[in-house]
């Protein structure tokens, strides 16, 4: 919902309530896949461009100074922005060392699978997670500098927390 922040039920309900009811008898998304098919397009990197647009599989994908790019439908092994914005959607990041590395950026995603050593590593940056799935050998997140992630309807199993994740992360008193 335009203009609406993390609470769209508070700021927006009329709204909230009529794309609520509409979800709720919808068929569910499709779970990101395991194996996108297709050969990788290999290592990609966006400097200073905006909007661009990624699908299909990648061994690991790049943004500097990349404001609105969008991710849908991928499969890579890494993503790493800087100074960047990006939209992502049923795509999976599996990889040896970290997912998802975010410094001074802005990430919204949805219906994604961060898998690694470590699954995201924030520094400065903001997160909005909704149906995200951490899975980390190590640790699921890890903030070099202060960052904010919000976490809806998403599950984490890491060594730092175990369990569903619908919270405001990092919190004073821990996840709930």
């Amino acid at each position: 919902i335009d203009g609406v922040g993390h609470t769209p039920m508070q700021d927006s309900p009329e709204t909230f309530n009529r794309l609520l009811a509409e979800a709720l008898v919808a068929p569910l998304p499709p779970k990101p896949a395991a194996e996108v098919p297709g050969p990788s397009q290999g290592s990609v990197v966006c400097q200073n461009f905006p909007n661009r647009r990624y699908t299909g599989r990648y061994d690991s994908i790049t943004l500097e100074n990349c404001a609105d790019a969008r991710i849908e439908g991928a499969q890579l092994k890494q993503l790493t922005l800087k100074s960047s914005s990006v939209t992502i959607e049923n795509t999976v990041i599996e990889s040896d060392d970290v997912a998802l590395l975010a410094q001074r950026s802005e990430v919204t995603a949805t219906n994604v699978l961060l898998h690694g050593r470590v699954a995201i590593r924030a520094d400065a940056s903001r997160l909005d997670l909704a149906g995200v799935s951490l899975r980390a050998s190590e640790r699921g997140v890890e903030m070099p500098a202060a960052s904010r992630l919000f976490f809806s309807v998403s599950d984490w199993q890491g060594t730092d927390y175990r369990g569903d994740a619908h919270f405001l992360w990092p919190q004073a008193a821990g996840p709930r």
